[in-house]
């Protein structure tokens, strides 16, 4: 008995064991997250800066043992802030704050199997002021219609609050009934919509209406009701003057009689609205007639047309009968080096001849180089480098046409350069429009020509006295020895 007593608690005693260690093993093996899910009930969450929203996100697939704590994060903490952070059995919601205009990635982290999921957060933000970088509104007219030609009116020239992300506007086209009595549009000032219908239904997406009427005061505070007509681009086209809208002509000189006059005066009226300062003035959140805009004229300008064409200076006979000629038959390209040769008089000096489809007198015309200006009309000659630049005025000239030269007294190869300008006044900060402001950077590349050969530290002109042909022969070897001729 006691033999077998002993054997029936050594089976207990392994059954135990055996139990505790399967209890053990599995206690310790890999937990599988593969189908944990972290979800949210929204893919991207509109804040206003200043308002508050919440996103509730789920913890899908997870055991009952599943530690069910979320960590939140965002990439830039100075936009949006984390409120509050609720748990509900296996949601957890959220409350974050728009603290400044921009957006962000908001990161929800299981704390348990690293299980992540992103929602983006786009913070609107609205200025509450309205400025202008002072650049000239114009459009060019021509026999070459090109999109730089072209007027495109947006919302890049004009500055905002900082982390303004509303920055749509809505520009219109003003003019004056064709029976009312002509005022000048440019002094007057505008004070409130008259008949307008507007669609505020999104606030951050207003749609302005097409057309208007406005009130303008006069410096007597005299009322006058214009017209305006939504556009966004202009363009004159074969000597028609058209206003653009999504790409689509919604007015034309042939048809419209104040744009005939505008191509006869050479400028029209438009204004700029900033879209949310209209909803905040008709919904009164802001002062009556608060309204932020800008007045603006714009320019139609011929085109400059700009011919360059160039050639070297000959000069034959002395004194009285002296004759300097210029071929001009090769037009000058603007990205090529103009090749200057001091050393020899046919190709000593280049005339450059420049042609504009303006009178020079009404235009900008001059040189430039390392930051000094100097007019073609008040200098005759310059040094900068190696170079010479000046007037030339020897040749026949017209109203259109002026003549550059370009020599060099130094006697050494160099690549030099200059910019020359032909521009209507206050368009020097138009940068790539040609149409307005040519003015290319010129490269000079001084050339030296061979003038003497030494042989053995001897001219070679000493060995021929009465100045026959020097000839020159080299040694070679293969494949045989002996001397060729050069």
């Amino acid at each position: 008995m006691t033999k077998l007593y002993k054997n029936i608690i050594l089976s207990v005693l392994t059954a135990i064991a055996l139990a505790f260690a399967g209890i053990f093993f599995v206690g310790c093996s890999k937990v599988n997250y593969s189908n944990v899910v972290i979800s949210s009930n929204i893919s991207s969450l509109d804040l206003q800066a200043g308002e508050s929203g919440s996103i509730t996100f789920e913890i899908e697939n997870a055991s009952s043992s599943f530690y069910k704590v979320l960590s939140f994060s965002v990439d830039n903490e100075s936009v949006v802030r984390v409120a509050d952070v609720s748990y509900n059995d296996n949601t957890v919601t959220v409350t974050v704050e728009g603290l400044v205009g921009g957006s962000v990635n908001l990161m929800a982290t299981s704390e348990e199997g690293y299980k992540w999921t992103t929602v983006r957060i786009n913070v609107i933000e609205h200025s509450s002021t309205l400025g202008y970088d002072g650049s000239m509104l114009y459009l060019t007219s021509g026999n070459e219609v090109s999109m730089a030609s072209a007027l495109r009116l947006t919302n890049s020239n004009y500055v905002f609050d900082a982390n303004t992300t509303d920055k749509n506007m809505t520009f219109y086209y003003l003019y004056q009934s064709d029976n009312a009595d002509p005022v000048n549009i440019s002094t007057l000032t505008f004070t409130d919509f008259v008949e307008a219908e507007f669609d505020f239904s999104d606030v951050n997406n207003i749609v302005m209406p097409d057309q208007a009427i406005l009130q303008f005061d006069d410096e007597n505070s005299v009322n006058h009701n214009i017209n305006a007509l939504k556009i966004d681009g202009a363009l004159i086209e074969n000597g028609v003057l058209n206003l653009y809208y999504n790409n689509e002509v919604v007015a034309s000189s042939e048809t419209l009689t104040s744009l005939s006059n505008a191509l006869a005066t050479q400028k029209f009226n438009i204004i700029a609205f900033y879209d949310y300062s209209i909803y905040e003035n008709e919904n009164s959140i802001l002062p009556e007639n608060n309204y932020l805009h800008y007045m603006h004229d714009v320019q139609i300008y011929q085109n400059l047309g700009v011919t360059a064409y160039g050639g070297y200076l000959k000069t034959e006979g002395t004194g009285v009968d002296e004759n300097r000629t210029v071929d001009f038959s090769s037009e000058y390209e603007v990205d090529s080096a103009i090749k200057v040769v001091p050393n020899n008089k046919d190709y000593s000096t280049y005339i450059l001849k420049v042609t504009t489809s303006v009178e020079i007198d009404d235009l900008e015309f001059g040189v430039q180089n390392a930051g000094e200006f100097l007019s073609i009309e008040t200098y005759t000659s310059e040094t900068w480098g190696d170079l010479d630049i000046g007037e030339f005025n020897s040749l026949s000239e017209a109203d259109d046409v002026v003549y550059i030269m370009i020599n060099t007294s130094a006697f050494s190869s160099s690549l030099q350069s200059f910019n020359m300008f032909i521009r209507y006044e206050g368009m020097e900060e138009v940068e790539n429009d040609y149409n307005v402001n040519f003015n290319p950077t010129i490269e000079v590349d001084v050339n030296l020509v061979t003038t003497e050969i030494l042989i053995n530290d001897v001219s070679a002109s000493s060995y021929s006295s009465d100045n026959s042909p020097i000839l020159i022969y080299n040694y070679y070897r293969y494949p045989e020895f002996g001397w060729r001729e050069l």
